[in-house]
């Protein structure tokens, strides 16, 4: 049986998990040293290649070659190869690292990248939150129902602060404050907790 604390936190994780893997953000491309045809720089596109690869090396990983090209394209537009170069990060080393962190991460970047993440059109966020259950907890919940969970959590403000947040280090914020406890929301969707998995 599953107590609240641990579906409280598989929830955050599935939840959370897709900034610490690369979720990108509305932002213009910076210049300078040619442009891909996206619209990045020949070196920015060169870490966007990177962490497309890094994010497909992750088993479980929510996300489609697509999906990752356009959150990875999105992501290296905010953040910009100088900064990454700041940080010590290279393509080569982004390419080999399945979990990819963040280390200076802005209040600037971060809400930048929250705004794709949830209304930026990479992916459909209900269908994205299903496939991230099922890959952290072997849960089945069917599309509709995951599109209720994801719509209730992601039209919350609190879940999208709490998001933020994550991606600057901090995992104390409370991403249900706004919706309920969890099985409040849960009861909304019509999912059992079992739906969830082990």
């Amino acid at each position: 049986d599953w107590s609240s604390d641990v579906c409280s936190s598989d929830l955050r994780r599935v939840a959370l998990a897709a900034g610490l893997l690369g979720a990108a953000a509305l932002a213009l491309a910076s210049c300078g040293g040619g442009t891909s045809s996206d619209g990045l720089s020949t070196d920015e596109q060169a870490y966007a290649d990177a962490m497309v690869t890094s994010m497909q090396l992750d088993p479980g990983s929510p996300f489609d070659e697509a999906e990752s090209r356009c959150l990875a394209e999105g992501t290296v537009s905010v953040i910009g190869a100088d900064t990454f170069e700041t940080w010590g990060m290279t393509p080569d080393s982004i390419a080999k690292d399945s979990a990819i962190q963040f280390p200076d991460m802005t209040q600037d970047m971060a809400q930048r990248i929250s705004d794709l993440y949830f209304d930026g059109g990479c992916f459909d966020f209900g269908q994205m939150l299903g496939r991230a259950m099922a890959a952290t907890s072997g849960s089945t919940i069917e599309a509709e129902k995951a599109a209720c969970l994801a719509d209730t959590l992601s039209g919350s403000q609190a879940f999208r602060d709490a998001f933020v947040a994550s991606m600057m280090g901090d995992d104390s914020a409370d991403p249900f404050a706004e919706v309920g406890d969890i099985y409040s929301v849960l009861d909304k969707c019509g999912i059992d907790a079992s739906d969830l998995g082990n």
